[in-house]
């Protein structure tokens, strides 16, 4: 009950009131006398005392406070607390936050597997490099191996001979006449300076050099241990959000979505064709996500060093296509263009008449979704909720069979795989 018991409320109502509000007096605790004016220059109450001693423009308190549950500022209040509660609950509970959180998750556990498979082709490229030169190190030593197996057949020779001459010279000695031992002398001289010749060819042709095996390490494998001092580097991108912030200022109801521009109808989107050329193939800003039939999506690295899988989906079909991390995905099996987080949980799904099979699949900056419905030789573009489609390009434009597309969001270009030759288009 309050103290001059103008107002009585039960005590239960009164404690659900804050401690803050709760304890507002209406008495003025300088002279203890009870509020009677308010003064907008200092938003400050005063009571008849105070106003003696302060020259201030006052207005009745009684006036200001008998509309403030009605007033236009209460009302907007009301409404913001709305608002901020409805952005906090869209946010961190509902769709952007948690998602993100799956999203940061399961790219988590992508991380270690990219490593792994990076280090897997590493071993597995050195293991490659390492045959041929096991190759050349066998092929060394059996070349070494016969030179000096030949080498040691000569000198065993060399040595029999030498005994021979030895045993002959003992014998001439012992045995032979005069005539005997002075012809025996001058062949024997002969058969020994061949043996000379040949100790002395030992010398100069390197025959008894030391032969030693040796590896030189490539001077960019051995760097490697010294230069390359990690796998790589973790770091967090920030992307313009898709979730849509409300608030309420000045009576009117406010939509604001941070880092975009008012997204373009479908209805108004037009295109030019630009040129027809050859191409080999397109890629991403340094990751592939593609379509692994009985598998999901597989993430790899453009030059091909290794894949992993970004999403587990047995469910696609042959010839799917997939566009962003948050994923819009084509399966020609049902005919359907889908949106859908990267964990499964579908956003909208669309199928008619135009979704006929649907193949290539990209994405603007407005998130509007473009496929390729083969069957009719067209471009089909999708409002971002899936709710509103119409055909933007057909024959007429160049369309003939396409399969693969792709979108230049900074140069506002879209590139379509036809069949027979790629095009390329201008947004207008």
């Amino acid at each position: 009950m309050h103290r001059n018991h103008d107002v009585i409320i039960s005590v239960n109502n009164f404690k659900q009131l804050p401690p803050s509000i709760a304890n507002i007096s209406p008495y003025c605790p300088q002279h203890d006398r009870k509020f009677k004016n308010y003064c907008p220059q200092h938003e400050s109450l005063s009571c008849q005392l105070c106003i003696q001693s302060n020259q201030c423009w006052i207005l009745s308190l009684e006036n200001v406070i008998q509309t403030a549950k009605t007033s236009v500022l209460f009302e907007i209040l009301v409404k913001n607390l709305k608002y901020i509660k409805m952005n906090a609950e869209k946010v961190v509970i509902l769709v952007d936050r948690k998602q993100n959180l799956v999203e940061i998750k399961n790219q988590r556990q992508i991380i270690p597997e990219e490593i792994k498979q990076v280090r897997n082709k590493i071993n597995g490229h050195l293991d490659g490099l390492k045959q041929p030169i096991h190759h050349d190190v066998y092929a060394a030593e059996e070349k070494v191996k016969t030179q000096i197996e030949d080498l040691l057949r000569k000198l065993a020779d060399h040595t029999e001979n030498i005994d021979i001459l030895q045993t002959n010279m003992s014998a001439i000695k012992e045995y032979a006449s005069d005539l005997q031992a002075f012809i025996g002398s001058k062949l024997i001289e002969k058969e020994l300076k061949k043996q000379e010749i040949f100790m002395q060819s030992l010398i100069e042709n390197d025959s008894l050099q030391k032969e030693d095996l040796n590896c030189k390490i490539k001077d960019k494998i051995s760097d490697v241990l010294s230069t390359v001092t990690s796998i790589g580097s973790i770091s967090v991108t920030s992307n313009s959000p898709f979730v849509v912030l409300q608030t309420d200022k000045n009576k009117q109801a406010q939509i604001r979505i941070f880092h975009r521009e008012t997204p373009t109808p479908i209805n108004d989107i037009k295109m030019t064709l630009n040129r027809k050329f050859e191409l080999i193939g397109t890629t991403g800003d340094g990751h592939l996500l593609y379509c692994n039939t009985g598998i999901g999506i597989q993430k790899g690295n453009v030059r091909g060093n290794y894949s992993s899988i970004f999403v587990k989906d047995n469910t696609l079909s042959t010839w799917s296509y997939v566009a962003t991390s948050k994923r819009q995905d084509t399966n020609r099996s049902n005919n359907t263009v889908v949106c859908c987080t990267v964990t499964g949980e579908k956003f909208w799904e669309y199928k008619d008449q135009l979704v006929s099979p649907p193949y290539g699949i990209a994405v603007d900056k407005d998130s509007n979704v473009y496929f390729a419905s083969l069957d009719i030789d067209s471009i089909i573009v999708l409002s971002s909720d899936g709710k509103q489609a119409r055909k933007l390009l057909d024959r007429d434009d160049g369309i003939s069979q396409p399969y693969g597309l792709a979108i230049d969001v900074k140069n506002d270009r879209l590139m379509v795989a036809n069949h027979h030759e790629p095009s390329l288009y201008e947004f207008c």
